[in-house]
């Protein structure tokens, strides 16, 4: 096989990858349903080896016997990087058994070897725009659209992120904007600060109005405060025809600020004819990102004809619901996002989630979807394109 060191041939026969969680530098195995991703290290194409967060890695990859049966034709010499046939992996300097040694990694190292051909992606929620990005924007795109990621919306919190959404369109034009003001900020944005938000609104850059939404979690900003800013946002929206970027949060065990926002949503006419004559009859009036809440809330959501967006949040314990909603969402109004540089998904860097990851939350959605998956990564280019109105450069 051309490019395979000693013109190994590969064969890989599990039907399912798996993730290590080298952040958490304990190498147990993210279950979940299976987070569908291999324990590859993406900037340098390598097996992680678990180990590796507490810097005792001496090796990376398994060797198994001759007959494996999750992988064929990789002989013990190259599964053990080159240490000679009969090697064995070592870890903190001390040999292991091979019945020690996960599968994951082998199908990781099978999948190093292969040939592989990059899923059609959208990040339907980045912050590039955030200050731990400053600098690095271009890199960080690079390694996106090297994941296959073909657009990436960069939404606003407020004034000043809002500017820079712009400002990293024209720097990047495949990068789609939106213009608004995020719970957190509700109390901070005066009305000349507003003014500017509305004035961006009516930029062709922009194709949606948000962040914006109601947080009764943290509570940055009264809740008073949230209400308003979430309508006029909602307003803005409405007269812009662009749809609204919802963020809602509620304290563990509750869902008052899903109902609040229900509530506001068909106070304003989301989801009746005043929403279709804003938006069309084939477009969502607003996005839910990084679903949070139950079954019960997604459905009302659903009806009101919104979209729902799945971010890294649904692998965080206490979320375990938004396994239960992926499969109810229409194709044509599913998102997948990062919302990076936060809610970094298994095999992300922690303190900084980028777009390439976006990749491990669609392959989780995926897992959950009738849709085969070249299918499914279709679909998330068509929903964008549908909600945002723009088509993949």
């Amino acid at each position: 096989m051309p490019g395979v060191p000693g013109g190994i041939a590969a064969r890989v026969r599990a039907k399912r990858w798996f993730q290590a969680d080298r952040n958490a530098g304990q190498g147990d195995l993210l279950d979940r349903d299976a987070v569908d991703q291999a324990a590859l290290d993406p900037r340098q194409g390598r097996v992680i080896d678990s180990d590796r967060a507490g810097g005792r890695a001496k090796t990376e990859a398994g060797c198994p016997s001759g007959n494996s049966d999750l992988l064929a034709d990789l002989p013990p010499d190259t599964l053990c990087g080159g240490l000679g046939p009969g090697a064995r992996p070592f870890r903190g300097g001390h040999a292991t058994s091979m019945a020690t040694w996960p599968h994951r990694r082998l199908i990781a190292l099978a999948r190093q070897f292969l040939p592989s051909r990059a899923m059609r992606l959208v990040d339907s929620h980045c912050h590039l725009n955030a200050e731990r990005f400053a600098g690095d924007e271009e890199a960080v795109l690079d390694r996106a659209r090297a994941a296959g990621v073909e657009r990436i919306l960069v939404p606003g919190w407020n004034v000043a992120s809002s500017i820079r959404a712009l400002e990293l369109i024209d720097q990047f034009p495949w990068l789609d904007g939106s213009v608004g003001v995020h719970p957190h900020d509700a109390a901070k944005v005066d009305d000349a600060g507003w003014r500017r938000i509305v004035a961006s609104a009516a930029d062709d850059r922009v194709v949606a109005i948000g962040e914006t939404g109601l947080d009764y979690d943290r509570v940055f900003s009264p809740i008073p405060d949230q209400r308003m800013n979430l309508r006029r946002n909602l307003e803005l929206a409405l007269d812009t025809g662009k749809p609204a970027i919802i963020h809602v949060r509620s304290r563990a065990g509750r869902s008052d600020a899903q109902d609040a926002t229900l509530e506001t949503l068909r106070e304003l006419g989301f989801g009746g004819q005043g929403g279709i004559g804003a938006f069309g009859p084939d477009r969502p009036p607003a996005v839910i990102h990084s679903f949070s809440g139950s079954v019960e809330y997604a459905t009302q959501v659903l009806d009101l004809g919104l979209a729902i967006s799945i971010s890294g949040l649904a692998f965080r314990a206490g979320e375990e619901s938004t396994g239960e909603v992926v499969p109810l969402v229409p194709a044509e109004r599913l998102l997948v996002e990062t919302d990076s540089p936060f809610l970094s998904p298994p095999g992300a860097p922690r303190g900084r989630n980028e777009p390439e990851w976006v990749r491990v939350t669609a392959e989780w959605v995926g897992a959950r979807r009738p849709e085969p998956p070249d299918g499914l990564a279709d679909a998330f280019v068509r929903a964008y394109e549908r909600a945002f109105r723009v088509h993949p450069a």
